[in-house]
């Protein structure tokens, strides 16, 4: 018999990839349950006041840190504007008055790799709100004004630059432009 010889090809090692900083413990997109969902609509209706209607507006008594404008703002740069406000694992609470919503750590999602967040940010034939769970900043979709409220500092900083050139503001701080 033919003796079978062997040679070495190749080495393996192994690696470990560790990149810097604390490994998230959570998913970055979960569903909202009912008890969260029930306290979170219960504060947002508390503090704006909420009155759903399809021909009285604004339906939420809109904050002095606000603008509502008269078409959406694109939703990928909605999106951008408020994970940019949000702390590193901030959630942001998407969620109707009707209907369970989601919550989604928006520094994690729609990028290469991650998962996408298919919540609708300007509305689906229904109101739409986008906010941090402490509702400091948000947004407010009126699908039957066709209006974008946002609110909050932060998030108006983000979103006024490109939006206040090109779409028509209905109010400030709840009052309405004269200007338009």
């Amino acid at each position: 018999m033919a003796e079978h010889r062997f040679r070495e090809l190749t080495t393996i090692r192994k690696f470990r990839w560790a990149p810097g900083g604390a490994h998230p413990t959570t998913r970055p997109i979960r569903p909202v349950g009912e008890v969260e969902y029930a306290d979170l609509l219960d504060r947002f209706r508390r503090k704006f006041t909420f009155r759903p209607s399809t021909h009285t507006f604004p339906a939420l008594a809109e904050p002095e840190d606000s603008v509502t404008w008269a078409e959406h703002l694109d939703a990928a740069a909605e999106i951008q504007a408020i994970a940019a406000c949000t702390a590193p694992g901030e959630l942001i609470f998407s969620a109707d008055p009707y209907h369970l919503g989601s919550a989604a750590d928006l520094r994690r999602v729609d990028g290469p790799g991650q998962p996408r967040w298919r919540e609708p940010v300007a509305g689906d034939g229904d109101y739409a709100i986008n906010t941090t769970f402490d509702l400091r900043f948000g947004t407010f979709a009126h699908p039957w004004e066709d209006s974008l409220c946002v609110w909050g500092a932060d998030l108006l900083q983000e979103t006024q630059g490109s939006a206040g050139r090109v779409l028509p503001r209905l109010r400030t701080g709840g009052r309405v432009n004269r200007a338009n």
